[in-house]
């Protein structure tokens, strides 16, 4: 987003090193897939039928700012059809992060086996913007067309009632057109207080704008391994993938992580964003929904062999 963002976030990196094992959890060079049975069957549970409806109601908050009413509002709906979702999934549990803003974070975390190594994080962000807080910005594929897609995912684990050897957690970052305010505090309080341990990050963004019907992986800010292994995923479960690219600047939540020490990977619908981004016209229309559902199984076949490891 900014450059002013870089600097900051470096520093804090450099002087994390020492403090974390930046080799914790390495993925090999050329990973076997062997989940693959596992993934067919989560993906054969997904449907255009729940995004298309969450997603029309998501355009219809007048924007998703995170300082205005309308942001605050998306974040009660969003909280509920989590607790919708997710009611009858065993031992889920949603974690409300609350900011000094007006809006909330979620976490989904869905508990791993007694020999779990640590978390697998799926990521992304439901706040949106035009040039005030107080313009229209419906932010239908940035980035609510992201926000389905995981809803989407989270729909399918909760009725295959899926459970991995590792923990997962779905996060729903709030305030990242503020500069990534949600996911910098959580990954902040995660490395430092917390000290959790992840073992991948998997951010996504806008995918449901896909000019090359590709999915596309990004190299900044990401780590070398875990990139290959996720290509090789997407390649076997989402399609053809897009040359590896790169933003040139700080242009995910994954830089929260990433400069934490946490082993992270960005995939996008896209190298280039659409001109109507952070606009009154993001609209719903805009969407191609046959790459939301694309990522939302390329969400589940990765979570399907990264989980288990």
């Amino acid at each position: 987003m900014r450059f002013f963002f870089l600097l900051p976030a470096l520093i804090a990196l450099l002087s994390f090193v020492a403090a974390v094992d930046l080799d914790a959890f390495l993925f090999d060079e050329t990973p076997a897939l062997r989940n693959w049975w596992k993934a067919f069957g989560l993906k054969s549970q997904v449907t255009q039928t729940g995004p298309r409806e969450w997603l029309q109601t998501l355009t219809e908050f007048h924007n998703r700012h995170y300082l205005s009413e309308h942001g605050y509002m998306a974040q009660v709906w969003l909280h509920e059809q989590l607790k919708i979702i997710t009611h009858s999934y065993r031992g889920v549990q949603i974690e409300k992060y609350e900011h000094v803003f007006n809006q909330s974070s979620f976490i989904v975390r869905i508990p791993g086996g007694k020999k779990s190594r640590g978390l697998v994080v799926i990521s992304t962000y439901y706040d949106s913007a035009a040039a005030t807080k107080d313009d229209r910005a419906p932010g239908a594929v940035d980035n609510g067309s992201t926000v389905v897609a995981l809803l989407e995912a989270l729909r399918v684990l909760a009725l295959k009632k899926f459970n991995a050897r590792n923990t997962i957690e779905f996060h729903f970052y709030a305030g990242t057109k503020g500069e990534y305010l949600g996911s910098q505090q959580i990954m902040s309080d995660y490395a430092f207080e917390r000290k959790i341990k992840i073992l991948a990050l998997l951010n996504q963004a806008d995918v449901g704008y896909s000019p090359t019907n590709k999915i596309n992986i990004f190299a900044d800010y990401c780590r070398q391994k875990l990139r290959v292994f996720t290509a090789k995923i997407a390649t076997a479960h989402g399609g053809p993938i897009a040359e590896f690219s790169g933003c040139g600047y700080a242009c995910g939540d994954h830089i929260s992580a990433y400069t934490k020490g946490y082993p992270t990977v960005f995939v996008s619908g896209h190298t280039h964003g659409p001109e109507y981004r952070d606009t009154g016209e993001d609209t719903f229309d805009k969407v191609d929904f046959g790459a939301v559902v694309r990522h939302t199984k390329f969400t589940l076949a990765f979570l399907a062999e990264v989980a288990q490891l």
